[in-house]
């Protein structure tokens, strides 16, 4: 899986407002995989591994990990505490070669400062904000 994610996967960070306050600013964190429809046996493999529990017999619906459109099938998993007990820790342990181990290390520490709440602060927002500026996104 580590060696499939270093070349299909995606680790994104978005930054919004918030839903509920408008003083307040939103981090939503993604790992993604996206492919062609035809590999759509793929991605329900990628959901078996990790144990994310969702009816894939449907596939043509939207469901909560999975997104098709008419040509591409892509898992996208924005869920913190599946992020945080989950992937974080399975990349930890088998960890990504190359470039894209970089915006895997700039994502954990994202991670860890929502974790923290210093998102909440403007000092963390603006260290979110380099963070993801130098990821891959």
């Amino acid at each position: 899986m580590a060696g499939f994610s270093s070349g299909d996967s995606s680790f994104n960070i978005k930054i919004s407002k918030s839903l509920t306050s408008k003083l307040s600013t939103r981090i939503q964190l993604r790992f993604s995989i996206d492919l062609h429809i035809r590999e759509k046996e793929l991605i329900n493999s990628c959901i078996k591994f990790f144990n994310l529990c969702v009816d894939m017999r449907k596939l043509a619906n939207v469901n909560k990990y999975v997104y098709v459109k008419s040509n591409s099938v892509s898992l996208q998993i924005t869920n913190f505490e599946v992020i945080s007990n989950i992937i974080i820790p399975f990349f930890k342990q088998f960890p990504i070669k190359g470039k894209k181990s970089l915006d895997f290390i700039d994502f954990e520490k994202v991670a860890t400062m929502v974790n923290n709440k210093q998102h909440l602060t403007q000092q963390g927002l603006n260290q979110i904000l380099i963070i993801k500026s130098r990821m891959n996104q």
